[in-house]
C-alpha cells in the first residue's frame, strides 16, 4: 500500500530504507521463496515479486522457516467502506435502508468503482479486489457509472491476464426510489450499437465487447433487492460476454423484472443462484393485468361467485382457472381450467365446463396474455390490453424469429419494447414470422439470451455450470409470477446439485396463470438437467411447463416433477419445432410425485411440430446417459424400460405395470386420432413395435399395417367389437345387476351377474366362470387352441394339459439345464430332445467358469447361437457368472442373457454393476488436514494435499466423478470445502483436492466421499 493511502486514513508515515536479499530474474532463475534464510532476514525474488521472511531460529541463526509477506500478483484491494459517507455506513451496518440516502450512497459507489476501473485498466495484467462491507446499502441507480461501462466495453484481448474480483461479503444492495426502470445509454454497448432508445437498467451490470477476454469472480454472498414495484424496479444483474466467472451465492429476489440475465458468456460457474420472486407476466384479466390479491373465489357447478365485483363483459370466451376445483392428483386438488361461457355480473360468471368440486373462497386466475405478430413489423398484438407501461422491457417471444436473422432454426426474438398502448406493443427489433397467439413474457428469474441488438454476434452462451439453483416463485405476490427460466441461444448448460425450478402454485394466491411455463427453450443444445426439481407451473390450455421452439433443441432433461400436473389443461411439454429443425432432440426422465388427471397430457404439439421429438421415460439408465452419446439417433430405441406409462409422459392413460419394448412415442400422447392422422399426411410413419397413447388409448406401431387406412403403420393394442357403440360413460353396473343375452322369444340365454365380491358369466343356467378377488374359478373343461393339443405341443402361451412336457413352460418359469461346453462356447442339454427352439424360451443355468468375451449357447445340439446382453450387445468378459444362475431367453435370433446386479467390495471401494453396463464405485477417503496447503486466500485457499482414488472395479471409458468433502461436527465456517480433481480414467480418478470454501485458518480433519459412474462394458 502506497504512503498515500496511509495518509487518506489518518495515519503518520515514517519514511526508511530496508535492505532485502534478493534473486534477479533471467539466467534461468524461478519465482518463489529462497532455499535458506536467516532468522528475520528479509528477501525479495524480483521473478514473481514476491517477498518472503524467515521465522524461527535453529539456534544458528538460521530461519527454521520461510512464510511469504507478499504472494505473488496479490490484487490491489479497493474498499468501498472509504469512500462512503460516516451517516450512511453506520445505517448500512445497522441494516437501516430507509433512512439512508440513496442519491449519495448511489454516487460513492459509482465513484469507488470508478477509482478501481482507473487503475484495472492503466496496464493489462493487474489485478483488482473490491471489497464490500456486510451491510445494507440503498441504491437508486445502477452500481456503475457510464465512464465504467464504456471502459470495460473498451477492454480488448491484451486483458486476457487481467482479474476482477468482486469479495462482497454479503452485502445487500437495495433499490430504494429507484429513478427509472428503463433510461437512454450513451456508454459501452449502446453507444457502439448506435442505439436511441432507452433500454432497461440493471442494479449490477457488466457488459464487454470483446469475446473470451476476462470474467469476474464473484466471491461470498450477495443480496439485490428489489422493491417490489413493476413501473420502476430495473433488472437485479447482466453479465454479457464474461469468460472463465465465477458467480458465487447470488440471492436476487423481489424485482418484477429479470433476476439474472447471460448473454454471450462462456466457460462460467454460477454456484447456489437463489433468484426468488423475480419476474412479471400480466394475464388476460385486463387493466393492470392482475386479478386483486384479496379477492376469493366460490362455485356452486359451473357457476363461480367472486368475492368482489371483477368481472366485465370483455371477459366472456376468454379462459379461467378456478384453483383446487379440479380432480385430486395424489396430494392435492388441482386447479380446473374453462372458457368462460358468461358473465353473469359484476361479481358472477358461468362456466362452459362443470368443475370437478365445489370449492369455497379459493383462489382464481385468467391466462398469461399472449401474442400475435407480423413478418416484418415490430408491432405486436398483445391478447388483453395491459394498463400498466411495458416501455423500457425485455419481451421474449417464442416461436417468431428475427428479421436480421435468416435461419428458420432460431425462433424466438428477445427485444426491448419502446412503445406500449392497450393491448399494442412496439419493439426495437422486428418478428421474421407470422404467428399467432405465441408465448410472450417481461420478466423471468433467469434469463440465459442473445439479446436482439446483438444480432450480428455470433456467440452463444457456452459450457457454463449452474450449480444448485433455485429459481421460486413460492412466495411471490400475485403481481409477479411468471415463468421459471428461458434458455436461448445457449450451448452445454448443465444445471446441477438439484436445481429447483419452482413455479407459482395455484393454492396460494391468484394470478398463478402468470405461470404458464417453466422453462422457455430455443436454440438450446446440449441443456442437461439430470437431477431437478420441476415443481408447478404449466397453467395453460395453450402451451405447456417446458416449451421449445426454433429448430435448434438439444436437451436432456430429468428429476421429479413435485405437484404436478397443476390443472387438467396441463402439458409437460410444448413442442413447436420447425418442421425440418437442425436439430430436435428432447430426453426427459422425469419421475413425478402425483398421479395423473383426466385431461391433463405429457406433450401437446404446436402448428410446426412434429410427433417423435420428445422421448420420455422413467428410466435410471436413460436419466444417466448425456445427450450426444449416441442414444438419441432416431434408429435407436431406448432400453427395457418398466413402470406405469403413466408415469413415462402420459396422465390421461389407465395402462399400468407395462413393460414395453421400444420407443414410447411422447409425440403422440393425449393428442387425437384427427392428429395422428393429419401427422401421417405430413410424413409420420410409426416405429415399428412402438407404442402410442391417442386418446387415452394404446396403439403400437406395425410395419406395413392397414388397420386404421389415414394413419398407416398403426394398429390397435386393445379389442373392438361391431355390434355395440358405447359412450363413456359405459355401463355401470350396482350389485345384484346383470347384462344379459336373449333370444327372440325373448329366453335368456347367458349373462353376466355383478355384485360387490365377484362377477359370473352363467350360460344355459351353468356357472361357467366366476372372477373373484381371490381368483379365477371354471366350471368345466378347458378345450381349443388356449389349451397344448399334444404332449410336445410347444407352442407360446398355452395352458399345459396334464401329461404334457413342463418344456411347455416357454416363458416362464426358466428351465434349468445341464451345462457344458467352454467358458465361451456352452453346450446345454434340456432333456427332452427338442427340434426346434420357441421363440420366448427360457434356461437357466450355472456356469462352471465365466466368459472371457463374446459367447454362443448350443441347445440340444440345434446349433452354436450368439448370445448378446439385456442391451443387444456382445458379452462383455465375466457378464456370464460362476457364483449365479444366468437367465438365457431366446429371442428368435439371439440368446438374450440376464444378469443379477452384482455387488462388491475392496480396499478401494464398493462397486455395483448392472446388466444394462451402468457402474457406481463409491469410497470414502480421509484427505487429512484442510489448511495442508495454500494460504487462505481467493487467489490460494487453503486445501489437502492432493490425493488420488483407484476405482474398485474398472470401468469401460473415464466415468463421471462427483463427491463432497467435509468435517462433521464443525461449525459452518470451518466444514466448507468442495472437492476438485484434475482428471479421471478408467481406473482411476487422480489429483483430487478439498479446497475450504472460507478464509478460516482452523485445522481440520477432512473426509471425502467419492462417487464415479459410468459404464463397465
Amino acid at each position: 500500500m502506497g504512503a498515500h493511502h496511509f495518509r487518506r486514513l489518518g495515519m503518520s508515515v515514517i519514511e526508511a530504507t530496508i535492505r532485502l536479499k534478493q534473486r534477479l530474474a533471467g539466467g534461468g532463475a524461478v519465482g518463489g521463496a529462497p532455499a535458506a534464510l536467516a532468522t528475520s532476514e528479509l528477501f525479495y525474488n524480483h521473478v514473481d515479486h514476491s517477498v518472503w521472511v524467515g521465522r524461527g531460529d535453529n539456534g544458528s541463526g538460521v530461519a527454521t522457516s520461510i512464510e511469504p509477506l507478499v504472494r505473488a500478483a496479490e490484487p490491489t484491494v479497493f474498499r468501498l467502506v472509504d469512500y462512503l459517507h460516516p451517516a450512511d455506513l453506520a445505517l448500512a451496518y445497522a441494516g437501516v435502508t430507509a433512512t439512508q440516502d440513496q442519491t449519495r450512497v448511489t454516487q460513492a459507489v459509482q465513484t469507488f468503482h470508478d477509482a478501481a476501473m482507473a487503475y484495472f485498466t492503466g496496464a493489462p495484467g493487474r489485478r483488482v479486489q473490491t471489497v464490500y462491507p456486510a451491510a445494507a446499502l440503498a441504491l437508486n441507480g445502477e452500481m456503475f457509472s457510464e465512464a465504467f461501462a464504456t471502459a470495460l466495453w473498451n477492454l480488448g484481448p491484451g486483458y486476457n491476464d487481467s482479474l476482477w474480483i468482486f469479495d462482497w461479503n454479503g452485502v445487500r444492495w437495495c433499490a430504494k426510489s429507484w429513478i427509472a426502470r428503463s433510461s437512454v445509454r450513451s456508454s459501452g454497448l449502446y453507444a457502439a450499437r448506435g442505439i436511441a432508445y432507452a433500454v432497461p437498467q440493471c442494479m449490477f451490470r457488466w457488459e464487454q465487447n470483446a469475446l473470451r477476454t476476462l470474467g469476474p469472480i464473484m466471491h461470498g454472498r450477495v443480496f439485490f433487492e428489489g422493491e417490489g414495484n413493476p413501473a420502476t424496479d430495473p433488472i437485479g444483474m447482466k453479465i454479457r460476454a464474461a469468460n472463465t466467472f465465477l458467480i458465487d451465492a447470488p440471492f436476487i429476489r423481489d424485482l418484477r423484472n429479470y433476476g439474472l440475465i447471460m448473454e454471450a458468456s462462456q466457460n462460467g460457474t454460477v454456484v447456489a443462484p437463489d433468484v426468488v420472486n423475480c419476474g412479471y407476466q400480466p394475464t388476460e384479466f385486463g387493466g393492470a393485468g392482475f386479478l386483486p390479491s384479496d379477492v376469493t373465489f366460490t362455485n356452486v357447478g359451473n357457476v363461480v361467485t367472486a368475492s368482489q365485483p371483477v368481472f366485465e363483459s370483455g371477459h366472456a370466451g376468454l379462459g379461467f382457472f378456478l384453483g383446487n376445483a379440479g380432480p385430486r392428483s395424489t396430494q392435492l386438488y388441482t386447479a380446473h381450467y374453462s372458457a368462460i361461457a358468461s358473465v353473469d355480473g359484476p361479481s358472477q360468471i358461468t362456466l362452459a365446463t362443470t368443475p370437478f368440486r365445489n370449492v369455497t373462497d379459493t383462489t382464481g386466475s385468467f391466462e398469461a396474455v399472449a401474442a400475435s405478430t407480423t413478418a416484418g413489423s415490430t408491432t405486436v398484438i398483445l391478447s388483453r390490453s395491459v394498463s400498466t407501461s411495458l416501455v423500457g422491457r425485455y419481451a421474449y417471444l417464442a416461436g417468431c424469429g428475427q428479421t436480421e436473422i435468416a435461419d428458420d432454426n432460431v425462433g424466438a426474438l428477445f427485444a426491448v419494447v419502446t412503445a406500449h398502448s392497450g393491448n399494442q406493443i412496439t419493439l426495437a427489433h422486428a418478428p421474421r414470422l407470422t404467428r399467432s397467439n405465441i408465448p410472450i413474457t417481461f420478466g423471468v428469474p433467469l434469463a440465459m439470451v442473445r439479446a436482439a441488438e446483438n444480432y450480428s454476434v455470433g456467440a452463444r452462451n457456452n459450457d457454463i455450470t449452474i450449480v444448485n439453483a433455485r429459481l421460486a416463485h413460492n412466495t411471490t405476490p400475485s403481481d409477479g409470477i411468471s415463468p421459471v427460466a428461458i434458455i436461448q441461444h445457449t450451448s452445454e448448460v448443465s444445471f446441477l446439485g438439484g436445481s429447483k425450478f419452482h413455479g407459482a402454485s395455484s393454492r396460494r394466491k391468484n394470478n398463478f396463470g402468470s405461470g404458464f411455463a417453466n422453462i422457455l427453450m430455443d436454440g438450446a443444445t446440449l441443456v442437461r438437467g439430470l437431477e431437478i426439481s420441476m415443481t408447478h407451473g404449466g397453467f395453460s390450455s395453450r402451451f405447456g411447463n417446458i416449451i421449445q421452439t426454433g429448430g435448434f433443441i438439444e436437451s436432456h432433461l430429468g428429476g421429479a416433477q413435485v405437484i404436478f400436473p397443476e390443472s387438467n389443461v396441463t402439458a409437460t411439454f410444448y413442442d413447436d419445432t420447425i418442421a425440418n429443425p437442425r436439430a430436435a432432440r428432447t430426453k426427459s426422465g422425469f419421475v413425478r410425485t402425483d398421479g395423473r388427471v383426466p385431461g391433463a397430457v405429457a406433450v401437446r404439439l404446436g402448428p410446426n411440430a412434429a410427433p417423435g421429438r420428445i422421448v420420455a421415460a422413467n428410466s435410471i439408465d436413460i436419466a444417466l446417459r448425456g445427450v450426444g452419446d449416441g442414444a438419441e439417433d432416431d434408429d435407436t430405441p431406448p432400453d427395457l424400460l418398466t413402470g406405469a406409462l403413466s408415469q413415462k409422459g402420459d396422465f390421461s392413460t389407465d395402462l399400468d405395470d407395462v413393460l414395453v419394448r421400444g420407443d414410447l412415442f411422447a409425440g403422440a400422447y393425449g393428442s387425437t386420432l384427427a392428429q395422428a392422422a393429419a401427422a401421417a399426411t405430413a410424413g409420420w410413419v410409426p416405429r415399428n413395435n412402438a407404442v402410442y397413447v391417442i386418446e387415452g388409448l394404446p396403439y403400437r406401431g406395425s410395419t406395413g399395417a392397414t388397420d386404421f387406412p389415414s394413419t398407416p403403420g398403426l394398429v390397435w393394442r386393445g379389442y373392438k367389437t361391431n355390434a355395440i357403440t358405447l359412450a363413456a360413460p359405459a355401463i355401470t353396473l350396482g350389485s345384484g345387476q346383470r347384462i344379459s343375452w336373449q333370444t327372440s322369444g325373448d329366453v335368456e340365454q347367458a349373462y353376466l351377474l355383478a355384485n360387490a365380491t365377484q362377477i359370473d358369466a352363467v350360460v344355459g343356467g351353468a356357472n361357467a366362470l366366476r372372477v373373484t378377488s381371490g381368483g379365477v374359478q371354471v366350471t368345466g373343461l378347458m378345450t381349443g387352441t388356449a389349451v397344448t393339443q399334444s404332449t410336445v405341443d410347444t407352442t407360446a402361451n398355452r395352458l399345459l394339459r396334464v401329461g404334457a412336457s413342463p418344456l411347455q413352460l416357454s416363458a416362464s418359469p426358466a428351465l434349468r439345464v445341464t451345462v457344458g461346453g467352454t467358458a465361451n462356447a456352452r453346450t446345454l442339454t434340456s432333456g427332452a430332445g427338442l427340434t426346434s427352439i420357441p421363440v420366448g424360451l427360457q434356461l437357466r443355468f450355472r456356469a462352471p467358469a465365466v466368459n472371457t468375451g463374446a459367447a454362443t449357447i448350443n441347445l440340444d445340439g440345434l446349433g452354436a447361437q450368439p448370445c448378446v446382453t439385456v442391451t443387444g450387445a456382445a458379452l462383455p468378459a465375466g457378464y456370464i457368472r460362476t457364483d449365479r444362475d444366468t437367465v438365457a431367453l431366446w429371442d428368435g435370433t439371439n440368446w438374450v442373457l440376464g444378469r443379477e446386479i452384482e455387488t462388491g467390495s475392496n480396499a478401494n471401494g464398493a462397486y455395483t454393476r448392472f446388466a444394462n453396463g451402468l457402474q457406481i464405485c463409491r469410497q470414502t477417503i480421509s484427505a487429512g488436514s484442510g489448511i495442508a496447503v495454500g494460504y487462505g486466500t481467493l487467489a490460494d485457499p487453503y486445501a489437502t494435499v492432493a490425493f488420488n482414488w483407484t476405482f474398485p472395479a474398472a470401468f469401460a471409458a473415464a466415468p463421471e466423478f462427483t463427491g463432497s468433502a467435509g468435517f462433521d461436527g464443525a461449525t459452518l465456517n470451518n466444514r466448507m470445502f468442495s472437492l476438485t480433481h484434475r482428471a479421471t480414467s478408467t481406473t482411476s480418478a487422480t489429483g483430487i483436492n478439498a479446497v475450504r470454501l472460507s478464509s478460516s485458518s482452523v485445522d481440520v480433519s477432512v473426509t471425502a466421499r467419492v462417487t464415479a459412474v459410468g459404464n463397465w462394458y
